[in-house]
C-alpha cells in the first residue's frame, strides 16, 4: 500500500495533543481522509457500548433527519458482524440484504463498507469505521485495505484520547482532594461527574458501608436521595460483599435481580456497580443508564481507576 494511505504519524500525534483539538476534530481528520481515499459518501465512527455501538461522530455532519442512528446492534448488522468477526465486510448492494438493516429507516446509501476497530491492547474490536455510497458495488479490496489502515490509525487515536480525557478528569480530582477547602461533598461531587462525562452514565451514587448497621448508606449522588439505605441484599451491596462487579444489561431481563434484590427501577435499564476496597472504608461507585447494555469493560476500568 503506498504511504499516501496514511496520514503521517507525526500530524495524528500533532492534532491528538494539541490543546486546541477537540477529541471529534482528530476522528474527522481520519474520516475525510477515508472519503478521499476511497470516494465514500459519508464515513461514520462507532464505537462499542454494551452490546451495541455508539455513532462517535460522522463526517460530513447530517441533519437530523438524514444522521445514521446513534446506536446500532451488535447482533445482524454490517457493523455489528465486523466487530464480532474482526473482518472487515463490504455490502455491495443493500437491498439484496434487508436482513442486515432490518432496524434502519437511514438508507441513503447503496453499498457500504465496514472495517472493525481494534486497538493493540484490546482483545476484542472497540468500534467500527463505516463507509457508504450511494453507488451499487462501489467499494473494493483496495478500499477496504484502506479502511483497514485508517481504522487501525483511529485506534491509536482513539486510546491515546480516552488516556488523555481520563488523565485530565483525574487531575480535577486530585486537585480537589488537595485543595485546601476539600470536603468530602466536594470530592465525590467531582468523581461523579467524571465517570458520568467518561461513561454513558447518566446517574451514579456513592454509597458506604455501615458495617455495624450491616447497610450501605449513599453519600453522594446524581440522582438518588442522600443518605437512601440500601440492605446488602442488593445489586451494590452483592458487588461489595463478592468484592466482584456486577453488570445488568437489562433489569427487565434480569430475573435474579429483579425480584430478588429491589424494586424495578423506574428510569434505570442498565446498571454497574463496582466495590471500591479503600483503607478502613468500603464503598460501591454505582451508576446507571436508561438505555439497555450501556456499559462495558471500558466502564468498568473507569470506575475502578477513579476509586484508587
Amino acid at each position: 500500500m503506498e504511504n499516501g494511505t496514511l496520514i503521517p504519524l507525526e500530524d495524528l500525534s500533532r492534532a491528538i495533543l494539541s490543546e486546541n483539538m477537540e477529541s471529534h476534530a482528530v476522528l474527522r481528520i481520519i474520516l475525510d481522509k477515508a472519503r478521499e481515499l476511497t470516494r465514500a459518501t459519508q464515513a461514520h465512527l462507532y464505537r462499542v457500548s454494551g452490546r451495541h455501538l455508539q455513532l462517535e461522530i460522522s463526517a460530513p455532519p447530517r441533519s437530523d433527519h438524514q444522521a445514521r442512528p446513534p446506536r446500532v446492534d451488535i447482533q445482524n448488522t454490517p457493523c455489528g458482524l465486523a466487530v464480532t468477526t474482526n473482518q472487515y465486510l463490504i455490502v455491495r448492494d443493500r437491498r439484496l440484504h434487508p436482513e442486515l438493516y432490518k432496524a434502519s429507516s437511514h438508507t441513503d446509501f447503496i453499498s457500504e463498507l465496514v472495517a472493525p476497530i481494534r486497538s493493540e491492547e484490546a482483545t476484542s474490536p472497540t468500534g467500527a469505521l463505516s463507509l457508504t455510497s450511494q453507488t451499487p458495488d462501489h467499494f473494493t479490496k483496495e478500499h477496504a485495505a484502506i479502511a483497514k489502515t485508517l481504522a487501525d490509525q483511529a485506534a491509536v487515536a482513539i486510546a491515546h484520547l480516552d488516556l488523555l480525557n481520563r488523565l485530565y478528569e483525574l487531575r480535577k480530582l486530585d486537585s480537589a482532594i488537595l485543595s485546601d477547602e476539600a470536603t468530602l461533598n466536594s470530592v465525590t461531587s467531582v468523581v461523579l461527574s467524571s465517570v458520568k462525562r467518561l461513561t454513558a452514565a447518566e446517574e451514579g451514587q456513592i454509597l458506604l458501608l455501615d458495617a455495624g448497621r450491616e447497610i450501605l448508606r449513599v453519600i453522594a449522588s446524581d440522582g438518588a436521595e442522600i443518605n437512601q439505605e440500601l440492605t446488602l441484599d442488593s445489586v451494590c451491596g452483592e458487588a461489595l460483599l463478592t468484592h466482584s462487579p456486577i453488570l445488568i444489561d437489562n433489569w427487565t431481563a434480569s430475573e435474579k435481580y429483579k425480584s430478588k434484590y429491589r424494586p424495578l427501577p423506574v428510569e434505570a435499564r442498565s446498571e454497574l456497580a463496582v466495590p471500591l476496597e479503600l483503607p478502613e472504608l468500603s464503598i460501591v461507585l454505582n451508576v446507571e443508564s436508561p438505555r439497555e447494555s450501556a456499559f462495558g469493560i471500558h466502564d468498568r476500568q473507569i470506575l475502578e481507576d477513579f476509586g484508587r
